[in-house]
């Protein structure tokens, strides 16, 4: 459980693949697709380092992404 936490009443691990859904990373594209690399705590809040389609690397709060699928590990 230490590379998991409940976000949006579902469990996100690191392999998950989820959708970045905050307007400020998005984009007016809408939603991008993305992979957790890894987990962090900073500040007491719960961060994911997650790398896009594209392969640029963001580290996001648990309200900016919703989860796809759960990893396959």
């Amino acid at each position: 459980m230490m590379n998991s936490i409940i976000a949006n009443r579902e469990e996100i691990a690191v392999g998950d693949r989820v959708w970045i859904i905050a307007s400020m990373v998005a984009g007016e594209t809408g939603a991008i697709r993305a992979e957790v690399i890894d987990t962090r705590r900073i500040l007491g809040g719960q961060t994911y380092l997650i790398e896009t389609e594209t392969g640029d690397r963001k580290l996001v709060g648990a309200n900016q992404i919703n989860r796809v699928e759960p990893s396959t590990n």
